[in-house]
């Protein structure tokens, strides 16, 4: 992930490999592998932790619970393996049955009856066969803040390289 745009991102990069996370930061010109710490906090003050950027395989970390389901969505709920080391106790999702696409997901924890986050999935478009989600927004409901991000551009079906997702290639531009 390359962020273009607040200014003050601009050139700084991602690499989600696994469980792992290296943050390229263009002022230091340093590729900085992430801690489980780190991942907890927020990244670069929005309302997203990088451990939120991390829910890409939620199979890996979560045991699914409670499936319901109406006329247009399923409705889930994951609770964390003992060995995740999670921030949250549990999350909940209501997905999309046409796209298989999570339009919304409530974090919580600390024991907490109400959503610590949410994040909503919006803008589904079909990229390559493939349903996208171009623009995602995270809401903290502790404080009523809102961070989002939008995809501009994306490709799926491209020829990678061996070696591309390699931590030192984000410093290249």
């Amino acid at each position: 992930m390359n962020f273009i745009s607040p200014k003050i991102v601009n050139g700084i990069k991602f690499l989600l490999v696994g469980n792992n996370i290296w943050v390229y930061f263009p002022e230091t010109g340093r590729v900085r592998r992430l801690t489980s710490r780190a991942k907890k906090q927020k990244m670069m003050g929005s309302d997203f932790t990088y451990e939120d950027m991390e829910f890409y395989n939620l199979k890996e970390k979560f045991l699914p619970s409670d499936l319901k389901e109406d006329k247009n969505y399923y409705y889930l709920k994951l609770i964390p393996k003992s060995n995740s080391n999670l921030s949250y106790d549990k999350l909940t999702l209501k997905i999309d049955k046409e796209t298989f696409i999570p339009l919304k997901i409530d974090f919580y924890k600390n024991g907490n009856n109400s959503p610590y986050k949410t994040l909503l999935q919006q803008n589904i478009k079909i990229v390559d066969d493939i349903a996208t989600p171009m623009k995602t927004i995270i809401l903290d409901n502790e404080t009523g803040s809102k961070s989002s991000f939008e995809i501009d551009t994306i490709n799926y079906n491209i020829k990678i390289e061996p070696g591309t997702f390699n931590p030192s290639n984000l410093q290249e531009n």
